[in-house]
């Protein structure tokens, strides 16, 4: 669970710096990882692009699949960003872990902001 949590802290870091108020665009409710339309990122950029639209403004690359992870030639690059913000996942299991951070995410970001 602490690499789910990393994961998405470093994307909500991300999303205060380059989206101030993020976490009141998102609808908790809708919240699903594996939607591109649901998905944080793909909620804040909804008739804007969405998801990939959103990923190039965020200035992160969308992940690689079907790749020999294992091979020096991939770890050399700077590969599934997307997935190491925790707005993808790499493992099916992770799925439900990271939509479950994220609401957390969002609601403590509401709570510290009307704090």
């Amino acid at each position: 669970m602490a690499e789910i949590s990393e994961r998405v802290q470093k994307g909500a870091e991300l999303l205060d710096e380059k989206v101030p108020g993020w976490a009141d665009r998102i609808d908790i409710t809708r919240l699903t990882i594996s939607s591109s339309t649901d998905c944080v990122v793909g909620q804040l950029y909804a008739g804007r692009g969405g998801y990939l639209h959103g990923l190039d403004e965020l200035g992160i690359g969308f992940g690689t699949y079907n790749v020999d992870k294992d091979d020096e030639d991939y770890k050399d690059q700077d590969q599934d960003q997307d997935v190491a913000h925790g707005f993808d996942y790499n493992r099916f299991g992770d799925r439900e872990l990271l939509n479950a951070e994220w609401r957390t995410a969002v609601a403590n970001r509401r709570e510290k902001a009307n704090g």
